[in-house]
C-alpha cells in the first residue's frame, strides 16, 4: 500500500504547472498521512509551505529521531528568509 501510494505522490509531482500547486499540496498531505513524513517535510520546504512544515512538526512530536531537529532547521531557514 505504501509503495503505491509513494508511486502516486511521484506521479502528482510531475504534473502539468497549471495544477502544480494543488498536486503539490495533495503529494504533501499524501506523503504525511501514509507516514513519510521526512520525505513531505523536504517537499514542503522546497516549496517554502511553512504551514505544512509546522504541521509536520507538531505531527512528528517528540520522536527519538533527528526529524523534529530537521524540520525545525527548515522552519527557522524559511523564517529568516522573509
Amino acid at each position: 500500500m505504501i509503495e503505491t501510494s509513494k508511486t502516486y505522490t511521484a506521479y502528482l509531482a510531475d504534473s502539468t504547472e497549471a495544477n502544480l500547486l494543488c498536486f503539490k499540496q495533495i503529494r504533501n498531505l499524501a506523503l504525511t498521512s501514509i507516514g513519510c513524513l521526512e520525505e513531505a517535510a523536504e517537499v514542503a520546504f522546497q516549496q517554502r509551505d511553512l504551514q505544512s512544515l509546522l504541521y509536520m512538526q507538531n505531527k512528528c512530536g517528540n520522536q527519538s529521531t533527528s526529524l523534529p531537529e530537521k524540520i525545525n532547521n527548515m522552519i527557522t531557514q524559511l523564517d529568516t528568509r522573509r
